[in-house]
């Protein structure tokens, strides 16, 4: 699901810096500069000389030895040091030099503009530590750190004895040293022990993946960007052509053979998206001259079958492709009458663009994103007021069954909505997501998962850990419904290798799918999961010709 109605940005780096030092007299050592950053809510203070910086300070030391320790706010604890400290105890600096320390506290969106928080998760049976340069990581202990953006950070992992590195997920891939320098970036480093694999844990009983067979390729020609690729549970794959003058093409693509069936070729400057389901592909359209959507079918032969009887008329909409099949569309619309009467609606849509059934929302605050559960609950996603984010949920025959707020204070990006991902038993995660461009102007987006909501329940959960712990990916159901699948997102400047996680329905690591495109850095793409459980993978640019889309995919591998 996307929203066209952006949040907008808002935010202030308030700055503080608080105590007072004295200068030395005659003969008293030569004075160094102390740089202390501080990251996320708290301080740090030092006896002797006396000071406190509840924010960057900069102060001037004649000589000696300063020891600084750090108290967190309510907000979150104490991470770590980075700079000339490492550790969460205590910084002890030998002030015969200039000195730069980084203390960083936990908590969301506490990072200034131009910082990015990287972290590292150690799993896996065996023993291993891993360290960063600069300073800053030395895991298991300390775990986070907080860097600046487009400054790289290098990863080293280093296995103890009887155990080895058996390699990286996340924000890294292969076996080597990595190198990460994007936003919100999270690595996992997996030590095993030497010998013959550990059993795996019950719950992980039949969803381990299997070597796959090789892949199947296709291409596709763009003036301008290539979408990611979409699977219908018949054998079709989708691939999107993105650019003037035809606005959103569509290709449909044999899963077996790679051959091309049909494209898409009535729809010429329509802005949109195409929608997975389980025979074909549902989209929803926006007209080039007037902010209308509609609601159109193909099926898995690429003809075009059916569209909604009418438009969605008044404004922007967030849409989503419902688990079961079908799409629901949520924005605003004018009402006829005398006045005209603009409204928020939730319009629920079958496979075929046959509207079902529309309900009016409880507000005609902006929509900022919509999804839906196993079990056809309904989450609709909408501006709270006062920096708060609401949500209403709708049962799967249109009645109105909760209403609450998501979020109670939230810090947008610049082009921010919500999307969600059904769980596994009902209910869905919501997360945020923020789309930016690299230097070539090219879109990509970065995620977080935020909150869990059972179905038809007033209340939001924070996320799991283990959900919390993989930004920047997304979530999709396989093995036939059984276990998740966790999708790497794109981004630039990225290792090429990628890999789709196998987890079980309670977080535990099943195993994992490689997807490696190469070695070295990329600019790479989405990864996404057909409805027949086919990984299907946008290759990076650079590994393609110019003006070509190159995708491959993995037909049934995960199911």
């Amino acid at each position: 699901m996307r929203a066209s109605g952006w949040l907008a940005m808002a935010g202030m780096l308030v700055a503080a810096c608080g105590g007072n030092h004295s200068g030395g007299g005659g003969g008293a050592p030569a004075s160094h500069s102390l740089t202390i950053h501080v990251a996320g809510g708290g301080s740090v203070q030092s006896a002797s000389p006396s000071f406190t910086c509840t924010a960057d300070c900069e102060k001037s030391v004649a000589g000696g030895t300063v020891v600084l320790s750090a108290s967190a706010d309510n907000s979150g604890p104490f991470m770590g040091w980075q700079g000339d400290c490492s550790g969460t105890t205590t910084c002890t600096l030998d002030m015969s030099a200039n000195r730069s320390v980084t203390a960083t506290f936990a908590g969301q969106n506490q990072l200034p503009p131009g910082e990015l928080r990287l972290s590292v998760d150690v799993t896996g049976a065996g023993v291993g530590r891993v360290t960063s340069t600069p300073k800053g990581i030395d895991c298991p202990g300390t775990c986070e750190m907080a860097t600046v953006v487009g400054s790289p950070v290098t990863l080293t992992a280093q296995p103890a004895a009887g155990s080895m590195f058996s390699g990286w997920s996340g924000g890294c891939a292969g076996q080597g040293s990595c190198t990460i320098s994007k936003s919100q970036a999270a690595a996992t480093a997996d030590f095993e022990p030497i010998g013959p694999p550990p059993p795996l844990p019950p719950q992980c009983a039949g969803l381990t993946p299997a070597l796959p067979a090789p892949p199947v390729s296709a291409t596709i020609s763009t003036p301008a960007f290539c979408g990611y690729g979409l699977g219908d549970a018949s054998g079709t794959i989708g691939l999107t052509a993105i650019g003037s003058p035809h606005g959103v093409t569509l290709h449909f693509i044999d899963e077996v053979t790679g051959q091309e069936r049909a494209f898409t070729s009535n729809f010429d400057g329509m802005d949109g998206k195409f929608t997975q389901q389980p025979d074909g592909f549902t989209g929803v359209m926006k007209s080039p001259a007037a902010d209308s959507w509609s609601v159109h079918y193909w099926n898995r032969d690429g003809v075009y079958v059916a569209a909604s009887s009418d438009a969605l008329n008044g404004g922007p909409v967030a849409y989503a492709a419902m688990p079961a099949g079908g799409v629901v569309v949520a924005g605003l619309r004018t009402v006829t009458g005398l006045p005209p009467t603009p409204q928020q609606f939730l319009d629920r849509f079958d496979m075929g663009a046959t509207r079902q059934w529309a309900a009016a929302l409880a507000t005609l605050e902006s929509v900022f994103g919509v999804g839906g559960d196993l079990n056809g609950a309904i989450l609709v996603i909408s501006n709270g007021g006062g920096g708060s984010i609401a949500a209403q949920w709708f049962d799967d025959r249109g009645m109105e069954s909760a209403s609450f707020t998501l979020i109670d204070s939230f810090q947008p990006g610049s082009n921010t909505w919500f999307e969600t991902a059904p769980l596994i038993g009902g209910g869905v995660a919501v997360r945020r997501v923020d789309q930016q461009n690299d230097p070539e102007g090219r879109p990509y987006r970065t995620a977080q998962w935020l909150k869990t909501v059972a179905a038809n329940t007033a209340r939001a959960q924070d996320v799991p850990a283990w959900l919390a712990a993989r930004p920047d990916t997304d979530l999709a159901l396989a093995r036939s419904g059984r276990a998740y699948a966790v999708l790497p997102m794109g981004t630039p400047n990225a290792p090429c290798g990628q890999r789709v996680e196998i987890l079980a329905p309670d977080g535990t690591a099943c195993g994992w799918f490689d997807a490696s495109v190469g070695s070295g850095q990329c600019r790479t793409e989405d990864l996404r999961l057909g409805k027949g459980d086919t990984p299907i993978q946008l290759m990076p640019k650079g590994l393609s010709a110019p003006n070509v889309c190159s995708y491959r995919w993995w037909p049934h591998a995960l199911r």
